[in-house]
């Protein structure tokens, strides 16, 4: 497992409380926010941002295997000071991904404990994935990189490359940002994956 030292030792809030009023990708969403303002990361450079949240979980080597048992996507060890992080990936960009995912579940966690991540729909896995997304396109960025008349299938895959994430990661992002998409399909079947 690899460490992920940045999230404890630069974090001095906790993150966003799941306000049971609200849908749950609301709390991993804010919480992502929370962590850019306390830590100093920023959003002009999310690919940046995250190798430096994730450290070598976000790199190759950052996955315990490429397959495993259904629904998992990663193993989460929350340390005292740190957190340590394998995801179970076929590719970098679901290695970010997952291990954003995971990120948000250990800070959400109590030192000492072992947490799974799934791809269960629970409130705190949604809230996991919302806080992934977040990090990897946050719509701020997202917004800044906005034309006039919005993005197009291309921009959004352009985005996805220089951030390194999964484009229905950038696309969905752009949508709740309320950035117009020409020519882009939102399917919902979908959308309980990406939030």
């Amino acid at each position: 497992m690899h460490c992920s030292p940045r999230l404890h030792s630069a974090v001095s809030a906790p993150p966003v409380d799941d306000d049971l009023d609200h849908p749950a990708w609301v709390a991993g969403d804010a919480s992502a926010m929370v962590l850019r303002a306390y830590s100093g990361l920023r959003n002009e450079h999310p690919k940046r941002v995250v190798e430096e949240l994730l450290g070598a979980a976000a790199f190759p080597g950052g996955e315990i295997a490429k397959a495993g048992p259904n629904a998992l996507t990663a193993i989460i060890r929350r340390l005292e000071d740190s957190t340590r992080i394998a995801t179970v990936a076929k590719s970098a960009l679901q290695r970010r991904f997952r291990a954003c995912a995971a990120t948000y579940i250990a800070w959400t966690s109590a030192a000492g404990e072992d947490r799974a991540s799934t791809e269960a729909i629970t409130r705190c896995r949604q809230a996991s994935r919302a806080f992934a997304a977040e990090m990897l396109a946050p719509k701020d960025a997202l917004i800044d990189r906005a034309p006039r008349h919005g993005f197009d299938s291309d921009d959004l895959e352009d985005i996805a490359g220089e951030f390194v994430c999964p484009y229905p990661t950038v696309m969905w992002q752009a949508h709740r940002a309320g950035i117009a998409l020409r020519g882009v399909e939102l399917p919902f079947v979908d959308r309980m994956r990406i939030i």
